[in-house]
């Protein structure tokens, strides 16, 4: 079913705007939170008069469409406009309240991934504040620049801060590497320390061979430790993400993992699970990079 069936079905429903619909929807299905009948009633409650968004969620993507008639139909090249279409990923950068939420057009929260940016908008914000307080959403292109040359970079600069933060898909192999190594060293920016694991998504590579039953096991293992949300099998464009050993991957959204010891051995003991992302004990020494310079950490 697509998302723009399931608008019109609960606009119909519930009487709403689908417009309204699909800018509740925004977020919506984010595995890291339950799903819950309080969440639905939020989706379909009438708007209260005069009431506005306080919260992160962006104003849905409108996107440009073909032309579906013939281009002389709209007039005298002459009076036509157009823009450049850099080459960068359509964003939403919120402001309310204080705080920034960047979001990506796949819906994808991605403000921690581009530091700069909010370092941005909180200047903007300083500069403007009573824009800033009412509630700002800026829509645009998000690039990769170059102040050197006043150019955007290759969208493979973009690319690479986008996925840096995805767990890879080489569990084993990095962790073969590390044990058999005699020092360890993380490098890292501020964005990796946090206070209680599970911030980010945790990998787990599974045998590709009967990976739905091991799947469910793992969802067990989850709800066992407090992690209500099952791990979902990783894909990409081309289909299912594949290991450098062919095996498969599933992403656990954890929010907090409060026991991260007893996890890692959990989940070992799940026959085909081959590895996870829980590299316990085996740093010497992490180097931090922070708005402040470089921060070093020792056991």
């Amino acid at each position: 079913v697509s998302r723009q069936l399931v608008v019109r079905a609960l606009a119909e429903v519930s009487g709403l705007a689908p417009a309204l619909i699909a800018q509740r929807m925004i977020g919506f299905t984010d595995a890291r939170r339950q799903p819950a009948a309080q969440h639905l009633a939020e989706l379909l409650v009438p708007p209260q008069a005069g009431a506005t968004i306080r919260d992160g969620r962006p104003y849905p993507f409108f996107l440009a469409h073909p032309l579906p008639g013939d281009p002389a139909a709209l007039g005298d090249i002459a009076s036509w406009q157009a823009e450049w279409k850099w080459d960068g990923v359509r964003a939403q950068l919120v402001l309310r309240d204080g705080q920034t939420w960047l979001w990506s057009r796949g819906e994808e929260l991605v403000t921690e991934r581009f530091p700069e940016v909010v370092r941005a908008a909180r200047a903007w914000a300083a500069c403007h504040a009573a824009q800033a307080a009412a509630g700002t959403v800026f829509d645009g292109e998000l690039l990769a620049w170059d102040p050197a040359t006043a150019r955007p970079l290759p969208f493979a600069a973009l690319q690479r801060r986008i996925a840096r933060l995805k767990p890879g898909a080489a569990l084993l192999r990095e962790k073969l590497v590390w044990e058999a190594s005699s020092r360890c060293i993380v490098i890292a920016d501020a964005a990796k320390v946090v206070p209680v694991l599970g911030a980010f998504p945790l990998p787990i590579e599974v045998v590709a061979f009967g990976h739905k039953t091991t799947g469910n096991r793992i969802a067990d293992v989850l709800i066992d430790h407090d992690i209500q949300m099952p791990a979902r099998l990783r894909q990409a464009d081309r289909g299912v993400v594949r290991t450098d050993g062919g095996n498969v991957i599933y992403d656990a959204k954890c929010q907090a993992i409060h026991d991260p010891v007893r996890l890692a051995d959990d989940l070992k003991l799940i026959t085909g699970v081959v590895e996870h992302g829980l590299f316990l004990d085996l740093a010497d020494e992490a180097i931090v990079g922070t708005d402040a310079g470089v921060e070093v950490l020792a056991p």
